[in-house]
C-alpha cells in the first residue's frame, strides 16, 4: 500500500454514513441491570486498601470488578478500573482514568479528563465524553463515541461503529466492516481492512479507504476534504472543494461520484520506483459523460462529472512503497 504523507503535505494548503451497528442508548449507570439479579456496585473509595479518610487518595486508584455484572465508579482522582468478566457498567468520572472492560458486553464512560478506554472482548459501548480520550473497541462489534474534544478511536476487530463528535478526531476502523463518522471538526478517518463506510461530516476531513479487495464507501460531507481511494472504492466529496486521490496500486477501478472540474482536484498516487505512469482519458462505453482514467493501459478510475477532464487536470504524486 502506498504511503500518503507527501500527499497530505502537498494538499494541506489547497484544496452515506451508514448508521451505527444498532441503536445505542446512553445508559444510566445508577440503574440496576435487569438481566441478572446479582449486581456488584462499587466505588473507588470502597475498593482502596485501608483508605485513610484524613488523607487524599494517591493516584491512580486501582479498582477491580468481580466475575459478575458490576457497576463501578471512579473517584475524583485518576483511577485504573478493571471490569473483569461479566457485563459491566463503568464510569471513571473526574481526572485522567484508565478503564478496561474485559470479557462481556460492557458500557464504559470516561467522563471528565483525558481517559483511556478499552472494551476488551465481546460487544462493548465506549463513551469518551469530556477531554482528549483514547478509545479501543478491541474484539467484538463495538460502538465508540468520542463526544467532546480531540479523541482517538480504534474499533479493533469486529464490525464496529465509530462516531467522533466534536473536536479534531482520529478514527481507525481496524479489521471488519466498520462505519465511521467524523462529526464536527477536521477529522481523519481510516477504514482499515474490510468493507467500510466512512463519512467525514463537517470540517476539512481526510478520509482513507484501503487497497484490500473489499469496496469502501467514502463521503467527505461538508468542508474541503481529501478522499483517498483504493481497490474498488466509491468516493463522494460532498459540499466544498474536495481532493480525490487515486491509489495507483488499486486492483480494480475506483469510482468518483461527484467530481467538479471547476473546483475539485484529482490526484494520482504512484510508486516512486516505477516512475511517472502513462495516463489516458477516455469516455466510458456506457456513458460519454463518465470518464475513464486509464493508467499504463489499465482502467484505474471512473469519474462522474468529468466530461471535460484532461490529463493536465491530474496531479501526479510519487509515493514510497511501505515495506
Amino acid at each position: 500500500m502506498l504511503m500518503f504523507a507527501s500527499l497530505l503535505a502537498v494538499m494541506a494548503g489547497a484544496a452515506v454514513f451508514v448508521g451505527a451497528d444498532g441503536d445505542v442508548e446512553d445508559p444510566d449507570l445508577e440503574d440496576d441491570p435487569t438481566e441478572e439479579p446479582e449486581v456488584s456496585v462499587s466505588t473507588g473509595s470502597s475498593l482502596l486498601d485501608d483508605p485513610d479518610p484524613d488523607t487524599t487518595p494517591t493516584s491512580p486508584n486501582l479498582i477491580h470488578g468481580t466475575e459478575g455484572h458490576d457497576i463501578l465508579s471512579g473517584t475524583s482522582a485518576a483511577d485504573d478500573i478493571v471490569g473483569a468478566s461479566g457485563d459491566d457498567q463503568i464510569n471513571g468520572y473526574a481526572d485522567n482514568d484508565t478503564i478496561y472492560g474485559g470479557a462481556g458486553d460492557d458500557i464504559l464512560h470516561g467522563a471528565q479528563g483525558d481517559d483511556a478506554l478499552s472494551g476488551g472482548s465481546d460487544d462493548d459501548i465506549l463513551h469518551g465524553e469530556d477531554g482528549n480520550d483514547s478509545l479501543l473497541g478491541d474484539d467484538g462489534a463495538d460502538s465508540l463515541f468520542g463526544h467532546m474534544d480531540d479523541d482517538t478511536l480504534n474499533g479493533g476487530g469486529g464490525d464496529d461503529s465509530l462516531i467522533g463528535g466534536f473536536g479534531e478526531d482520529v478514527l481507525s476502523g481496524g479489521t471488519g466492516s466498520d462505519a465511521l463518522h467524523g462529526g464536527y471538526g477536521d477529522d481523519e478517518l481510516d477504514g482499515g481492512a474490510g468493507q467500510d463506510t466512512l463519512f467525514g461530516g463537517d470540517g476539512n476531513d481526510i478520509v482513507i479507504g484501503n487497497t484490500d479487495a473489499e469496496t469502501d464507501y467514502l463521503n467527505g460531507g461538508g468542508g474541503e476534504d481529501t478522499l483517498i481511494g483504493g481497490t474498488g472504492d466509491i468516493l463522494t466529496g460532498g459540499e466544498g472543494v474536495d481532493t480525490f486521490a487515486l491509489d495507483g496500486a488499486a486492483a480494480s477501478p475506483i469510482t468518483v461520484m461527484d467530481f467538479d472540474r471547476a473546483e475539485d482536484n484529482l490526484v494520482l498516487l504512484y510508486a516512486d520506483q516505477d516512475g511517472p505512469p502513462d495516463i489516458e482519458i477516455r469516455p466510458t462505453s456506457s456513458d460519454p459523460e463518465m470518464i475513464e482514467v486509464v493508467v499504463d493501459g489499465e482502467p484505474l478510475a471512473v469519474v462522474h462529472g468529468g466530461s471535460n477532464l484532461t490529463t493536465s487536470d491530474i496531479t501526479l504524486i510519487a509515493q514510497a512503497v511501505a515495506g
